[in-house]
């Protein structure tokens, strides 16, 4: 199936893409990566079930998240863990199609362009699932960019 080799593609290595919104929810964004053509979320607050998806080997964490602007999402992700700062929240305004961080320090809109990682989760029970999340458009080389 195209999961099965999407996974295989994917597995055991991290990829920086370039990646278009195609939908806005207010919990994240479903991003569109053209140069693999995959779709999927990617999650500005903890995904459903506050299970963890943030890194290849999990490591107990909870969910790292997205904040700060989008020239550097993803660059200083918070956790619910003691002691760090609080996870940030977002406001979706269906109007618009935006989603915005309620400090107004990142704004997410339609058919805007972020930059993506893309690396394989292995979970409960070994099974693994496609991750998408936002990082820094510095991260991003020159010629991934699509216009």
């Amino acid at each position: 199936s195209v999961e099965l080799h999407t996974l295989v593609f994917f597995g055991g290595r991290s990829v920086v893409a370039d990646a278009r919104v195609t939908k806005v929810k207010a919990n994240g964004l479903i991003v569109f990566v053209p140069k693999f053509g995959i779709e999927g979320p990617v999650y500005l607050t903890p995904p459903p079930g506050g299970k963890d998806r943030s890194g290849p080997a999990g490591g107990g964490k909870k969910p790292a998240v997205a904040s700060g602007n989008n020239a550097a999402a993803g660059a200083a992700a918070a956790t619910t863990d003691g002691g760090a700062p609080p996870l940030p929240s977002f406001v979706l305004d269906e109007e618009a199609q935006t989603v915005s961080a309620a400090d107004g320090s990142a704004t997410y809109a339609l058919f805007g362009a972020v930059a993506v990682r893309i690396q394989v989760h292995e979970g409960v029970g070994h099974r693994r699932s496609l991750v998408l999340s936002l990082v820094p458009r510095s991260e991003l080389a020159p010629a991934d960019c699509v216009t």
